[in-house]
């Protein structure tokens, strides 16, 4: 069946309207999901006549009073059919004409609002690194790694990967699964550095940048066997040399990291949050089993209690295998080391 290349239509009605009319319609197509994106919603189907899966995106513009539809590479006559939501019924002869018209290709990181695929120039194959646990009193800290090519860099924007912060648990969930069905094994790396581990490293250095370095250099290293680029770009927390520095260490003098403020804008970058975020929730999940407390995020008061609680059962030593100690939610707990 032939396909129609990526395009976009305008839906001059309620953007919420539009979401429902596509919704309907793409269920006599097939839909298998719906995600919920900045701005939009997200529509995944499989057409019934070849098994082929389509997504279709509806993004909901600021005054709520009209939408903006993208297709991406969905037969003609589905195209045709969205063509006939935008403008109704009775203009079936226009929409028909207009579905069969030269449409302008979309600019993809334009369409979507939540990465962009380029937003510090011109950029080829490279690994986005980033790490999820760092503000959390309890649980592990996880660095993860993602190389992006071309291809790949295009699929995850269409996905609609952004920051993991600006995400719920259930969105980064499904957003995670996605990403490694989409890249290869060998083209993430997930380092997770247990409580334990953390605290020990943690003691020796004395510096949590330090720490930090280490963790995203060790993913970045390890991406490097499998994959063929110069350069990473990673969220700055530190000094520019603190990561080279690591790298250094493992025998990568020569490859480049670029540390920049908001360096999840980058597509690499927010999928490597993504994958971090999702793997730290699970890790903290586990960890709430073999200690019998259920823990939880963040390191608010009720982390303190949480942590004198944990204290008082268990001991400072079931404390340090469940909680980064150093935090000042120890002391603030109550707690002496």
């Amino acid at each position: 069946m032939e396909k129609s290349k990526i395009s976009t239509i305008d839906f001059v009605a309620p953007g919420q309207e539009a979401k429902a009319r596509v919704k309907d319609l793409l269920s006599k197509e097939g839909l298998i999901d719906v995600t919920q994106i900045c701005q939009g919603y997200g529509y995944k189907y499989s057409c019934q006549k070849n098994d082929q899966i389509y997504y279709v995106t509806v993004y909901l513009k600021k005054d709520s009073m009209s939408s903006k539809i993208v297709c991406d590479s969905v037969p003609p006559e589905v195209k045709v059919a969205l063509v006939r939501l935008s403008v109704g019924d009775s203009e079936h002869e226009k929409s028909f004409l207009l579905s069969q018209s030269e449409v302008k290709p979309v600019n993809t990181a334009k369409v979507l609002p939540t990465v962009s695929a380029r937003p510090f120039g011109p950029q080829a194959e490279r690994i986005g690194t980033d790490e999820s646990g760092k503000g959390d009193y309890f649980g592990p800290l996880v660095t993860a790694g993602v190389y992006l090519d071309a291809k790949t860099e295009e699929a995850m924007v269409r996905l609609g990967v952004k920051d993991s912060k600006k995400s719920n648990d259930n969105q980064n969930a499904y957003l995670a699964s996605k990403i490694k069905e989409i890249i290869s094994p060998g083209q993430y790396e997930i380092y997770v550095l247990s409580v334990a581990q953390y605290n020990e490293v943690y003691r020796q250095i004395g510096n949590l940048n330090y720490l930090l370095a280490d963790c995203h250099a060790k993913v970045i290293d390890r991406l490097m066997d499998s994959c063929s680029c110069d350069y990473a770009i990673v969220d700055q927390f530190a000094k520019n040399d603190c990561i080279p520095l690591a790298l250094k260490k493992l025998g990568r003098q020569k490859f480049k990291v670029i540390q920049r403020p908001g360096g999840e804008e980058d597509a690499a970058v927010a999928a490597a949050s993504i994958l971090a975020r999702d793997a730290f929730l699970k890790e903290l999940e586990a960890a709430s089993q073999e200690i019998g407390v259920k823990l939880i995020k963040g390191a608010g008061s009720e982390v303190d209690k949480l942590a004198f609680k944990i204290y008082q059962l268990k001991g400072l030593e079931g404390l340090r295998r469940a909680a980064k100690l150093h935090f000042r939610n120890t002391i603030k707990a109550g707690i002496s080391l």
